[in-house]
């Protein structure tokens, strides 16, 4: 029996028993495999497997199973302890496997496959299941803790229209460190923050709700419900960087465009041209949430009213009280006419323009005139003549008188950045504080006073002679009883009264001339008939020798 036996049958020649009992094969006493009587093979100890192992039913291994090629179960397998397949290993039904699990090759389950083990993954080498190369899954997927991939490809084409459909469903949070590329639509049902830069080459829709960006410095952007845009910056410096300002708009060819599409109440006083003063397009604030301007609706009465209308107006009224009281010359008659059509032509245009007025709490329009003397201090308040263009305190042989302002509503004639320094902003028309020595009253005229110091003087209007007149300023809106140097609020231009004054008294002089030369001519004409009877009665009295 130990050297085998030869010549046997296989058809009855067998090494078992005859009745129903288990067969024991022992080493060293031990009891190391056992056949159980209903068929089941029992090793309590390693199993190792040179070749292929068929299984057509059940594989129970107590402890570690090792197969030097492959391992073909047709039905379940259960290793209590290790198993390892040195080729492949495939199972028909369910594999469950207590401890660890060794595959050389392809691993197969056509049903369920249970590995057990706890061991978390640090690493793509270590945790309770490790595939050296890829892993193909048909179907679901399932991972009860976090999941690190290298590489995730999903190629699934099911449109995700909700947090709880498309090819990857993802019910926590999602960490991406670095890109994320979308081909179609980026839904987002709850808040989206982001810490970094956002690039897209198409649109960016977030509805309903609310957008809310912070920057690293404490700025904030934020869109609300209503789709309106609060812009918090942190950016501080000067007017002469871009970068100082909250809103920096580049655009090629034109900049913002500031469109009000709601309907605007006629009653407010809209005029024809379909904007109103109760629509304003721009609004200014200080820091105290008070306004301090706006650009906003026009109305027809308002632009008649604006300054450079009035004074328009004005002049065409001086015009045509001069034309009424001159000779009626061709060269005064069409110089007056050609004024009156530039009139029309300028308020046809501005009428076609009208729609938007410039409102501030300062007072004033003014325009940046450079100095004489780039090194003479001029201030605001100060009386100034004009020469060319250039200003300077000196008011003698001025062609013009102006002021200095301190806070104008519109200013013009920008002068290059880095000059502005060799300028001084000019009030043209509108109230505006002026340095007067002595007392005012109201109603005064402000004329230079040819100290060039800057200072003005107050001429009551009954005072004012022609000369006053060359030398106006404007017309004081206040009263001052102290002497010294004071700041009144003074209206700068003549207006149409002005103007309308002077010209009835130049035409009441030249009236009342007019009036002494025809009284002079009638006594003339009376002392020639005297002179004329007395020649007469004197050659009469000649003639007769008496």
């Amino acid at each position: 029996m130990s050297v085998g036996n030869r010549g046997t049958n296989p058809s009855f020649n067998f090494l078992g028993t005859t009745d129903a009992v288990d067969l024991n094969f022992r080493t060293n006493n031990i009891n190391r495999l056992t056949i159980l009587s209903n068929g089941d093979v029992s090793v309590y100890k390693n199993f190792s497997i040179a070749l292929d192992l068929h299984v057509g039913g059940s594989l129970f291994v107590g402890l570690d199973g090792s197969f030097g090629r492959d391992a073909f179960i047709t039905r379940n397998l259960t290793v209590g302890n290790d198993a390892s397949v040195g080729h492949n290993l495939s199972v028909t039904n369910d594999a469950t496997i207590t401890h660890n699990a060794s595959v050389g090759n392809n691993l197969t389950v056509t049903n369920n496959g249970a590995i057990n083990g706890t061991t978390n993954s640090t690493s793509p080498s270590t945790g309770a299941l490790v595939v050296a190369g890829g892993l193909g899954v048909a179907k679901d997927f399932y991972v009860g803790g976090n999941t690190h991939l290298s590489s995730l490809n999903v190629d699934g084409t099911t449109e995700s229209t909700s947090p709880s459909t498309g090819a990857l469903i993802v019910a926590g949070g999602a960490g991406i460190a670095k890109n994320l590329n979308v081909g179609g639509k980026l839904g987002v049902t709850g808040a989206a923050q982001f810490s970094s830069t956002i690039t897209g080459a198409g649109n960016l829709t977030i509805n309903p709700g609310k957008v809310s960006v912070t920057t690293s410095n404490g700025g904030t952007f934020n869109i609300d419900d209503n789709g309106t845009v609060f812009i918090q910056t942190k950016a501080t410096g000067d007017f002469s960087n871009t970068g100082h300002f909250g809103l920096d708009v580049k655009g090629q060819n034109q900049g913002i465009v500031v469109q009000l599409t709601g309907a605007a109440n006629p009653a407010d006083g809209g005029s024809d041209y379909g904007v109103y003063d109760s629509n304003h397009f721009v609004d200014f604030w200080d820091a105290n949430n008070s306004r301090v301007g706006a650009i906003q609706g026009e109305t027809l009465s308002e632009f008649a009213a604006t300054p450079i209308n009035i004074a328009d107006a004005a002049m065409n009224v001086a015009f045509g009280v001069a034309l009424g009281i001159s000779e009626l010359e061709p060269g005064n008659v069409v110089q007056t006419l050609a004024s009156v059509a530039d009139y029309v032509v300028h308020l046809e245009e501005g009428l076609r323009l009208i729609g938007v007025q410039y409102s501030s709490g300062s007072g004033d329009y003014a325009e940046y005139l450079q100095r004489v003397d780039e090194a003479e201090q001029i201030q605001p308040g100060d009386i100034v003549g004009v020469f060319g263009g250039h200003i300077s305190k000196k008011t003698e042989g001025a062609q013009q008188m102006l002021v200095v302002s301190s806070a104008p509503a519109v200013v013009g004639n920008q002068p290059l950045a880095g000059k502005e320094n060799l300028y001084n902003k000019c009030a043209f028309l509108g109230q505006i504080p002026v340095k007067v020595a002595g007392r005012v009253h109201e109603g005064d005229y402000i004329v230079a006073s040819g100290h060039e110091d800057g200072t003005g003087l107050a001429i009551a209007p009954s005072m004012m002679t022609a000369t006053d007149f060359s030398r106006v300023i404007g017309r004081a809106w206040g009263s001052v009883d102290t002497d010294g140097l004071n700041m009144v609020k003074v209206v700068v231009g003549l207006n149409g009264g002005d103007v309308s004054s002077i010209l009835s008294k130049q035409q009441d002089a030249m009236a009342k001339m007019a009036s002494d030369s025809a009284e002079m001519k009638d006594q003339l004409a009376a002392l020639k008939a005297e002179m004329a009877d007395l020649k007469q009665a004197v050659s009469q009295k000649g003639a007769s020798g008496k």
